[in-house]
């Protein structure tokens, strides 16, 4: 018998290494979109899960005090929606911290700098990641210079469509609007809100709540997080609440894309989507491309146009 051995070691060809790594390459290629769709899926979802829970929130306010949540409380850096509903989300701790008798200025920084997961829509970001607003949150009053940063957050209330002119004043067409509020000087600067009152409720919305805007996602130009107009933190009123409340119509299209300039209106980085609760709780799409007219009456509470909902 040779001394040579009689079986041959079985290997792959060059060309056969080839054809494996272009199959592989070809899979990765078919199952990266795939992995994608599927976690902007589950991001859509975990979004409408928190505007469903803010709704909620709203909801137990209104059954509480018997009227909407002002979107602010006065034009001096009153504290927004976003503080008031927050023993209805669970968050009495945080919600202790805030004196809303008092200016967004005169709270501490532990306080306003707490982000919450449920006011973030987790395609665009997400709480925990050191996002603060810069630049942005100073008083209107001028008492002082200083910055005060806070948390960020992605949802604005719906303040009607601003054809009147008046976004967040008392004429504002919206479901929520500024509070008839009464304040007096602060000796340290700035102002105390001695008193407020809703200016709407739910039997202010004729126009039906399963028509109306509540709270929807707001457009944040991307890549200017906290250092934009209108990215300020959503618990600070000042300046014009653009920081937690938005308008929507004919002059206030939906944002197309994360990449649209800011125009005080609504928008998402979900795909040719944006999501809001309306004022009967639920939470349904709007397609980017949804027209200013219908808008507008889904934006206003009271202007007894019949719309349908695409």
């Amino acid at each position: 018998m040779s001394g040579r051995s009689l079986f041959r070691r079985a290997g792959f060809t060059l060309i056969e290494l080839l054809v494996v790594i272009a199959i592989i390459a070809i899979l990765i290629a078919l199952l990266v979109p795939a992995v994608q769709k599927v976690r902007e899926a589950a991001a859509r979802t975990q979004c409408a899960n928190n505007l469903k829970q803010i709704g909620l929130a709203v909801h137990g306010y209104h059954d509480a005090r018997r009227e909407l949540p002002p979107a602010r409380l006065d034009y001096d850096g009153g504290v927004t929606w976003c503080i008031l509903i927050l023993p209805h989300l669970e968050q009495d701790p945080l919600y202790r911290q805030w004196d809303i008798t008092k200016e967004y200025y005169q709270i501490s920084a532990a306080a306003r700098q707490t982000s919450l997961p449920v006011y973030f829509c987790p395609s665009r970001r997400s709480a925990g990641d050191g996002l603060l607003s810069r630049g942005l949150d100073t008083p209107d009053a001028g008492w002082t210079n200083q910055d005060f940063p806070g948390a960020l957050g992605d949802f604005a209330c719906c303040e009607g469509d601003n054809n009147n002119g008046q976004f967040n004043t008392d004429q504002a067409d919206g479901a929520m609007i500024i509070a008839n509020y009464v304040n007096a000087t602060n000796p340290a600067g700035g102002w105390f809100v001695t008193s407020f009152k809703s200016r709407t409720k739910f039997a202010s919305i004729t126009d039906g709540t399963s028509n109306t805007f509540l709270i929807g996602e707001k457009h944040v130009k991307v890549g200017q997080f906290g250092s934009t107009t209108g990215d300020g933190s959503i618990y600070n009123g000042d300046p014009a609440n653009q920081n937690a409340g938005r308008v929507a119509g004919a002059n206030y299209l939906l944002a197309r894309s994360p990449t649209d300039s800011y125009n005080v209106q609504f928008g998402s980085y979900h795909t040719n989507l944006c999501q809001f609760v309306f004022c009967d709780g639920t939470v349904r799409p709007l397609t980017t491309s949804v027209d200013g007219t219908t808008l507008s009456r889904l934006a206003v509470r009271n202007d007894g146009q019949p719309v349908v909902v695409p």
